[in-house]
């Protein structure tokens, strides 16, 4: 698989786990990563740019998954 070809959005309100996650993440070759402190923002993120994988924490304010009605 070419990693350095994935665009992939990082949503999660933790910081340190975006931090983590990116740099295993680039660690394996990822080169486009999008990042977003909470589902709504994670949501505009998906509005503005080609994205091909969500990597998601499930339970965030003020969008939780559920409820949340794209």
């Amino acid at each position: 698989m070419r990693y350095d070809l994935l665009k992939i959005l990082l949503v999660d309100d933790n910081h340190y786990m975006r931090v983590l996650l990116a740099e295993i993440l680039r660690a394996i070759g990822v080169q486009h990563l999008y990042e977003a402190n909470d589902g709504a923002e994670g949501l505009q993120m998906l509005r503005d740019h080609p994205i091909d994988v969500v990597m998601t924490d499930l339970s965030m304010q003020p969008l939780e998954i559920g409820r949340a009605h794209v």
